[in-house]
């Protein structure tokens, strides 16, 4: 669906935010090791690297260099911060980036370049038919002119930036769920979309979460206009001939980098397990922003410490507790009015799926109880404390 017409379904422009929902998306064992590229920080970290190298008359620049440079302009106060909010050495994370070439000039110092976009190469069209969950954690470069089409979720587009967008296909997937969820929330809020629509955009989102899972098979299709776009690994990658057959890529993506990490450990999952366990905590208003990040910190946390330790930490994750349900209620209502109608707590209920984890095997049966058509028992107003009683009843259901 585009953002610029609600009555479509198509592309949504991408930008960095933390994977799906509230889920803290694991990495699985096999998968590379990445750096958490959907972190506002990288952002910031490739944004000024390329601003740096379009001031500069010099095709290379040092690597030491640069980094103290990227750190200053960022506002730490020295390397070793800098690389702090890395999680991991600069050079390891540069080395990393697949549009970027790394050398040593004839005075044996190590330089770095971005590499130019080739020229004249005319269109292509590369897939990966992803069929396991490894497979979203390769890194893909969209190209500021490339399309991405995922031709099994209803042709599901992300259109062309207008810049160079660097992540995982997990994270490139998972932002569209966040930014559709985000456009609805803001039109509903507005009255500015019909119930039609909403429902369309709620359907697609509901697409892409299973994606996630890849409960299916489906194809990510990139027409790149300019032949800009990368891949890193490039495994598993097909590029089309012009009689319409599909080969192996070859030479679109490098080795992925195993980095040196700076690991949190446990001290810091557990850190970080608390802090979601307050902000997630029955009696608290709900802040999903920061539930969000939080939730995304964790993920990298334990992702490092797997990586350090080999080892799973910690090895069972209980669910959030299901309390009674007022917090979500005040959350629902968001005008502050007090009470809530069946329809705007169904509407509610369906912008924010990852509440299904608190009530588990109760979830379908709670919503039962609620629903968006246009009916006298749909407008009627619900208390807090009807909301809770039922919540309770379906939260005694959970195993």
């Amino acid at each position: 669906m585009s953002g610029e017409d609600t009555d479509k379904k198509g592309a949504v422009p991408s930008s960095t935010h933390p994977k799906k929902e509230y889920d803290e998306g694991v990495a699985p064992e096999d998968a590379p090791f990445k750096f958490n590229l959907a972190h506002q920080e990288m952002s910031r970290v490739m944004m000024e690297l390329e601003t740096i190298f379009a001031s500069q008359p010099c095709e290379w620049l040092p690597v030491y260099a640069l980094g103290n440079l990227l750190g200053q302009e960022l506002g730490y106060e020295d390397t070793a911060e800098f690389e702090d909010a890395l999680n991991g050495e600069f050079e390891d994370f540069v080395e990393f980036l697949p549009h970027v070439d790394l050398d040593r000039n004839e005075r044996g110092t190590k330089v770095l370049r971005i590499r130019p976009d080739p020229v004249g190469l005319g269109p292509r069209r590369m897939r990966l038919q992803i069929t396991e969950t490894k497979q979203l954690w390769q890194v893909f470069v969209q190209a500021k002119d490339a399309r991405i089409i995922l031709p099994e979720l209803e042709e599901f587009e992300f259109q062309p930036m207008g810049q160079r967008r660097i992540d995982t296909v997990y994270n490139h997937i998972a932002t569209a769920i966040f930014q559709l969820g985000q456009h609805v929330k803001e039109c509903t809020r507005a009255k500015t979309i019909s119930t039609e629509i909403e429902g369309r955009f709620l359907d697609t989102i509901h697409l892409l979460n299973k994606a996630l899972d890849v409960e299916h098979p489906f194809t990510w299709l990139v027409e790149d206009a300019s032949s800009c776009s990368l891949w890193q690994p490039p495994d598993g990658v097909e590029i089309e001939q012009p009689d319409g057959s599909w080969v192996p890529l070859e030479g679109s993506g490098l080795p992925v980098s195993k980095v040196k990490v700076k690991g949190m450990a446990a001290k810091e999952v557990d850190s970080l397990r608390r802090k979601l366990g307050e902000q997630t905590a029955p009696g608290v208003v709900a802040d999903f922003d920061a539930m969000a990040t939080t939730a995304q910190s964790l993920t990298t946390a334990r992702y490092e410490h797997f990586a350090k330790a080999c080892q799973i930490y910690p090895l069972e994750y209980p669910a959030a507790a299901a309390g009674d349900g007022r917090e979500v209620y005040k959350a629902a209502d968001e005008a502050g009015e007090g009470e809530c109608t069946r329809k705007e707590l169904a509407k509610f209920l369906m912008r924010n799926q990852s509440l299904r984890f608190r009530l588990g095997e109760g979830w379908e049966e709670f919503n039962t109880h609620f629903g968006t058509e246009d009916t006298a028992e749909n407008h009627a107003p619900m208390s807090v404390d009807e909301f809770s009683e039922l919540w309770v009843k379906a939260a005694a259901l959970l195993k």
